[in-house]
């Protein structure tokens, strides 16, 4: 299974604090949300990772690079401009379709969820 991980908007809800650090990067309990998300893929045995960026992106790869599964493989899908939800996605299809399965996370998700049902 491949994941893609949402990561590229502009964070406009959580100004200020998305001034200087976008929205996955951002720290929960003194970690970034997308190493959250990373730990929660490998949890479930997800070792390939799609991250798009476009909005600080300085910041998100700082994030992964601080924080995250040793095993795991990031691929780094940049968009010049946003490409939205849809947009995004369609850039990585490629990549998600080489896989049987493949799942979709907003970077700014905070889940616990079983994903052996899904």
């Amino acid at each position: 299974m491949r994941a893609m991980i949402l990561a590229a908007g502009l964070g406009k809800r959580l100004r200020p604090l998305t001034d200087y650090c976008a929205k996955p990067a951002l720290p929960i309990r003194g970690r970034p949300v997308i190493s959250l998300l990373l730990d929660f893929l490998a949890h479930h045995e997800i070792r390939e990772v799609m991250i798009n960026l476009h909005y600080l992106p300085e910041t998100i790869r700082a994030a992964v690079e601080s924080d995250r599964p040793e095993d795991m493989e990031i691929i780094w899908s940049d968009e010049t401009s946003p490409l939205g939800t849809g947009g995004g996605i369609r850039k990585a299809a490629t990549f998600l379709a080489e896989a049987d399965d493949c799942l979709v996370l907003a970077g700014d998700m905070l889940l616990d969820l079983d994903l052996e049902p899904v």
